[in-house]
């Protein structure tokens, strides 16, 4: 490697002095202060926030964090959102894997077909909100018309807990089911063929093929894709907003919903603070936990 010796005002020569190292550091250098300016500082800004008593405000410790764990709102937000991103990302993995099968044995009208399926995933979440909350209208939607067609009772789809929950994550599954398809169906062409014919020589029906080569050479791909879908549902809202606006009496009200809520209507930005923060570190304990079952699957392959 070359180098150069640097002077230096004392009078102290500067030894050693790589090129390549100095530009490796200097392109390295903007993405550290990228995530600095915009990752590090909010994040010790927020813990800051949330130990005191607001922006300036005294020190309390960790008052707020047992003001927000205590809270009743608090718990219904986090059950809240845990029924809206368990049932939808597991259902969307059950589909879009169905769908990249599907899609993987089809000859023709091949693009015609990925239009179609790509779709939803492209529209606005919260535009998307609005027009389930037109289909589940009690009075001018078209599933009650569907459902009065065939002799089925009209229900209050938006105005019922229960059902209210049911059509925020019907919305989802139909948005990101896609996303989860174009992930699978790219981890579907990176199977050896060979494994799946010699399969069928020897005799295994489809649902072997699927059960014993397919499937465990696709895990990873769906741990991977479970894990953004996961941390994608826990953060959106915009539209469980637009379809409910959080009810009935809150019962769709997710973690999101609740921090902009004490953040933006009721000004309490230290209690805010303390959700957003217990919200990220629940974020990363769920990271983590893929992260491990993923080193796993990859040290038994």
């Amino acid at each position: 490697m070359s180098t150069r010796t640097l002077p230096s005002l004392t009078g102290v020569t500067w030894q050693s002095v790589d090129r390549r190292t100095v530009f490796k550091y200097g392109m390295v250098l903007p993405a550290f202060l990228y995530a600095v300016a915009w990752i590090v500082y909010p994040m010790v800004f927020l813990l800051r926030l949330s130990l005191s008593e607001g922006v300036g405000g005294a020190f309390v410790g960790l008052e707020n964090y047992v003001d927000v764990i205590l809270s009743p709102s608090f718990h219904d937000a986090v059950v809240a959102t845990l029924l809206f991103a368990v049932p939808s990302v597991g259902l969307e993995l059950l589909f879009g894997t169905a769908l990249a099968m599907a899609y993987n044995s089809v000859d023709r009208f091949e693009r015609s077909v990925q239009t179609v399926l790509l779709l939803p995933m492209v529209l606005s979440t919260f535009a998307v909100g609005l027009m389930f909350r037109w289909f589940f209208s009690s009075n001018l939607g078209i599933v009650n018309y569907l459902f009065g067609t065939i002799g089925l009772p009209e229900q209050v789809w938006l105005s019922d807990p229960q059902l209210a929950m049911v059509t925020v994550v019907v919305a989802d599954i139909w948005q990101w089911t896609p996303f989860v398809f174009v992930l699978v169906y790219a981890g579907l062409q990176t199977i050896p063929v060979s494994l799946i014919e010699a399969a069928k020589i020897d005799g295994a029906t489809r649902l072997q093929r699927f059960r014993y080569i397919i499937l465990p050479q696709l895990y990873p791909v769906l741990l991977v894709t479970a894990l953004i879908r996961l941390i994608m549902a826990f953060k959106g809202g915009d539209k469980i907003f637009a379809m409910t606006g959080g009810g009935p009496g809150g019962s769709t009200k997710t973690l999101t919903m609740l921090i902009y809520e004490n953040a933006f209507s009721f000004l309490n930005t230290a209690n805010a603070a303390a959700m957003s923060f217990l919200f990220l570190v629940f974020i990363i304990l769920v990271g983590n936990v893929f992260i491990a079952a993923l080193s796993r699957v990859n040290e038994a392959r």
